[in-house]
């Protein structure tokens, strides 16, 4: 798999805003990439749904050393939820696809200190066009005129989930009113991730409310 083909990879250059040239998404980032992820391994087979819980199935390592951590963490446990697994230790996730992209050559980051006391990382995109291309699949899948069971299902999991975690820069507040309906049956067909991570951000209050994208 291309190391910006990945779901989590995708998510996380969509998140990127490139008119302001900052990473966008806030606190709901973390459990975005993290659902990512456990969708990525759903879909591959790697993950499977039992009564509400992840329970890990195929030992086979995918490849992706951001997916395959997330694998081995859920294998290494008793089944729990996916909600569960969204929440745990999220943070990981996200270094780990950080990590990946600048191996790949797709982002750069430069470590400095604001004000010269507090540390921070700047992002550079190195290839705006990737991510605008992948930006394109997520909007003609949300607002295409192809029928939601044509729609790669890829694309339809990088819609639903970034309407799950209220990410803008892939569907705005406008989209999530004009597409409600479509955008709860592209959900439907990811499986259980969009809709858990939808509660789990719902919880710790930095999700969309309503049944926008289950």
């Amino acid at each position: 798999m291309h190391p910006s083909d990945s779901l989590p990879a995708r998510l996380f250059l969509l998140a990127f805003d490139q008119d302001r040239g900052r990473l966008t998404g806030g606190a709901a980032l973390a459990p975005l990439l993290r659902a990512a992820a456990l969708t990525e391994l759903h879909l591959s087979g790697r993950l499977a749904d039992a009564s509400g819980k992840a329970r890990a199935v195929a030992a086979t390592a995918s490849g992706d050393p951001v997916l395959d951590q997330v694998l081995a963490l859920v294998g290494s446990a008793r089944a729990r939820s996916w909600r569960y697994w969204i929440g745990y230790r999220p943070k990981t996730t996200v270094v780990a696809v950080r990590e990946a992209l600048v191996a790949s050559g797709h982002i750069r980051l430069a470590r400095r200190r604001v004000l010269g006391v507090f540390p921070t990382t700047k992002i550079t995109l190195l290839d705006p066009g990737e991510a605008t291309h992948i930006a394109s699949l997520a909007s003609e899948a949300l607002r295409g005129a192809w029928p939601v069971p044509e729609v790669d299902l890829r694309d339809a999991a990088v819609v639903s989930l970034a309407a799950a975690a209220n990410l803008r820069t892939v569907v705005s507040r406008a989209d999530r009113r004009t597409y409600r309906k479509r955008l709860a049956e592209l959900s439907a067909r990811v499986g259980p991730v969009p809709t858990a991570l939808r509660k789990a951000l719902q919880a710790q209050g930095g999700g969309p409310t309503g049944n926008d994208g289950d």
